[in-house]
């Protein structure tokens, strides 16, 4: 494939998200949490956020986040209705709604979050006051 197709395939499977992987022991980075956040929710693009902070961030950022537990089950049948079309049409779209599992969920050890904060406190000149960045 051209290297245009594959970029266009990346984008249709993530869209505008940004992955937030969240590793609280560093000895240990199979243990993450992760999530997507939307890329509109950020004060940067997703360039200039990588060129400011690279891939993998250590800069005292804090996180805010909901656990996800999914109870749906990881392969969902087909249930036939025996209209033909609307049977072809369930499976196109389980089958696409495999390949969005397989591009965007996690697996344990890690685990699925959804970040509602990304922050950091900034220590000012002047140490009667404080500020707040968030990303």
């Amino acid at each position: 494939m051209k290297l245009e197709k594959i970029t266009e395939l990346v984008r249709q499977l993530y869209g505008e998200a940004v992955r937030v992987k969240v590793v609280p022991d560093a000895d240990r980075p199979a243990n993450a949490f992760v999530g997507s956040a939307d890329l509109s929710s950020f004060h940067d693009s997703a360039s200039p956020l990588a060129q400011k902070y690279g891939y993998g961030i250590d800069a005292g950022w804090s996180v805010l986040g909901q656990v996800n537990r999914s109870m749906a089950p990881s392969n969902p049948t087909p249930i036939p209705t025996g209209n033909d079309m609307e049977d072809a049409f369930e499976a196109v779209a389980l089958n696409i709604n495999n390949m969005v599992q397989v591009a965007s969920a996690t697996k344990f050890p890690a685990i699925s979050f959804t970040p509602i904060s990304i922050y950091r406190t900034c220590l000012p000149a002047d140490p009667g006051t404080q500020n707040v960045e968030s990303a």
